[in-house]
Order: C-alpha cells, then sequence, then structure tokens
C-alpha cells in the first residue's frame, strides 16, 4: 500500500496516492504519517487523530495534548518511543514541558527541538537548576500553574540580563496547593499566603490580575513581559514608581506616612531655600554620596540669594522632578533626568546605581 501511494504519487495521481498512503497509516506503516504530513500539511491534524486511533506513537502524544490528558493516564514504551518521529519528539517536548516534567516521561529539555523559543526555555530552567550560593539576586517562585508558559523565559531574559552588568541570577519555584485562594483583589494580583519579606525574593506568578508588590512580595501575572518583573522587583528590592502613583497611595507615600524607604525617590517641598537649608536638605538626599552635580540652583531675588531645587546637568546624578507625587501638593525628585525602568518597565534606562542599590537590599534581606 505505501508503496503503491508512492507511485501514485510519482504519477500525479494525488487523491489516489492520498487514499493508499491513509490505507499504509491504518496498517501501522511507520512512514505513511509522515508522508501524509509532508504532502498534505493543510490535513496535519486530520492526520494525527487517525495515527492516534490507531496507535501511532505521534498520534497518541497529539491525542494527550489536544485532550488535555493528564500525565498520569498516559505512557509510552520503551519502543513506542523509539518509533517517534521529529515531530511526535517535539509533541512530546510540548507535552512534558505543559506538566513540569512527568518522571515517568523523557525530560522535555532532552526532547526540544534546537529553536530559539526551546534554547531560552533550556537557559531558564538552568537557573532553577544552579547553585544558591553565591548569588546577587535570589528569587523563590511560587506558581499558581504547574508550568507557567513565561516563566523560564522570564528567567533566561532576566538571567542574560542580569550577567551582561555583572550579577549571578538564581532561583526556586514551587507549584501553590490547589486550595491556595488564588483572585485579583482590585483588579492586582494576589493570592492569599502569609510570607515575610526574607531572602530570597518571593515572587507569586498568578494566572489573572495586574503586577503588584505587598511587603516586598511580587505578584505577577504569569502572561505578562518579562520587564514588568524586573520593575517589581525594583520594588521589592527599595525602589519606588517615578510615574504617577495613585492618589491614595500617593497622599501617604507623599507625606512619609507609607512604611516604604525609597533609595531612589526624594519628596521635597517646591519652594526657595537658603544655602544652608539647601545644606541640610542635601544630607538628606538617599543617594547623597552618589551626587554628581548639584541638588539647586541660585535665585537672586532683591539682594538675598536664594536656591531653587533641580539639578541642571542631566548627564550627572543629580536632583530631577519625578511624577511620583503628582497627584500631591508635594514634589518627588530622581536621580537622574533620563526616564528609568521605574517610571516605564520598557524603558532601555536601567542604571548601575539602580542596580547596585537592588543588590545591596537583596544582601541585607534576612
Amino acid at each position: 500500500m505505501f508503496s503503491l501511494a508512492l507511485n501514485y504519487q510519482q504519477h500525479q495521481h494525488i487523491s489516489t496516492a492520498r487514499h493508499w498512503l491513509q490505507q499504509a497509516l491504518y496498517a501501522g506503516h511507520p512512514q505513511a504519517l509522515n508522508y501524509l504530513i509532508s504532502w498534505f500539511p493543510q490535513h496535519e491534524k486530520q492526520w494525527l487523530r487517525q495515527a492516534a486511533a490507531y496507535g501511532h506513537p505521534d498520534g497518541l502524544v497529539f491525542h494527550w495534548l489536544e485532550n488535555s490528558t493528564p500525565p498520569e493516564q498516559v505512557s509510552l514504551s520503551p519502543l513506542q518511543l523509539r518509533q517517534l518521529s521529529p515531530l511526535g519528539r517535539s509533541l512530546l517536548a510540548h507535552y512534558s514541558f505543559q506538566y513540569d516534567a512527568p518522571a515517568h516521561l523523557p525530560h522535555w529539555r532532552a526532547l526540544a527541538p534546537s529553536q530559539p523559543r526551546w534554547r531560552e526555555r533550556i537557559q531558564g530552567d538552568e537557573v532553577l537548576r544552579r547553585t544558591q550560593q553565591p548569588c546577587h539576586f535570589n528569587l523563590r517562585l511560587y506558581t499558581q500553574s504547574k508550568q507557567p508558559q513565561q516563566l523560564l523565559s522570564w528567567l533566561a531574559k532576566l538571567d542574560t540580563f542580569f550577567a551582561s552588568r555583572g550579577y549571578r541570577l538564581c532561583a526556586s519555584k514551587q507549584v501553590l496547593d490547589p486550595s491556595v485562594n488564588c483572585s485579583p483583589q482590585t483588579s492586582r494580583a494576589y493570592c492569599q499566603l502569609t510570607m515575610k519579606r526574607t531572602q530570597p525574593v518571593s515572587v507569586v506568578v498568578t494566572e489573572q490580575g495586574d503586577a503588584n508588590t505587598r511587603n516586598g512580595v511580587v505578584y505577577i501575572n504569569q502572561h505578562t513581559h518579562w520587564r514588568v518583573l524586573l520593575h517589581e522587583l525594583g520594588h521589592a528590592l527599595g525602589l519606588a514608581d517615578e510615574y504617577p502613583m495613585s492618589q491614595d497611595l500617593a497622599q501617604s507615600f507623599c507625606a512619609g506616612q507609607y512604611n516604604f524607604y525609597a533609595r531612589n525617590i526624594m519628596v521635597a517641598e517646591p519652594r526657595l531655600y537658603s544655602q544652608q537649608s539647601v545644606h541640610d536638605l542635601s544630607q538628606q538626599v538617599p543617594w547623597q554620596q552618589d551626587l554628581t552635580t548639584a541638588i539647586a540652583q541660585p535665585v537672586r531675588i532683591q539682594a538675598g540669594e536664594y536656591f531653587r531645587l533641580g539639578s541642571n546637568e542631566p548627564q550627572h546624578v543629580g536632583l530631577f522632578p519625578a511624577s511620583t507625587c503628582a497627584q500631591t501638593p508635594a514634589q518627588a525628585w530622581k536621580p537622574f533626568a533620563q526616564q528609568t525602568f521605574m517610571e516605564y518597565h520598557h524603558a532601555q534606562f536601567i542604571p548601575d546605581l539602580y542596580l547596585q542599590w537592588m543588590a545591596e537590599a537583596m544582601a541585607l534581606r534576612e
């Protein structure tokens, strides 16, 4: 039957060739499925479903994926594993990845095709396998899903980024018990967990809700971008938003009534200061030791000289207006004139100074 199909295909009798290829598939010919998919790729799912009905390993794996068959209900014999085509191995890699590498099946890393997406996942998995010491940044991930699709991609991209700046990332992962209640609160991602602000940083990966950080614990939607995670890690490690805070939060933070010491934000009244007042204020700047330019400019009024806050050398570390307290009468200030990742998570400017502060905060966590 298989040879008949090849013969008819050679003579351009396409429909007849397909008929005999299907007959060869039903009879268990090992190459029939591959030829059907190669000659008629638009019907790939149809061929795989038919192959599953006749016990073909590729078809079986496709059936598991399509029907979300749980791992405890599936198995492949050593012979069936050897019979998997490259497509079947790729399908099994997807299945193994989706269910976080069931022990009775080959690990997805051993099956993964040589494609950028899989190489990135392997790099992310290497972060999870990395020894915990010494690490500049250490994350403990709690996931609502067994294997969030973006998680390993996040770790790979964070790993590449941190390594390019001289830092080492480590992480561990734990799947949350199904009994844990995870549901957004006022649209923000949240799970009802009791966690302490300890090292490593706890990152709770949820299925719904907007990213946020509470008491040093990051809550983040599994579908978001890795730069959002970097922004939230900034919060967990001492950095405040440089975009306008919500009014209720700004009223507390900008009045100094919020229990959070921000390394990158200072709040000061937008008024004229005496030289002594500027000197006293400079001692309160969180990045005072890193300043490379004056934080105020002289303003002459009649016979007196006063100073207006703000640096005028944007390429230096100084005092520049931030939008953090825009919802209040207070004025917030930041070290850099340029937009950073704490103002917009896709911003390309991620200052070395901010990473240094984050690493210092990481080292000080109990």
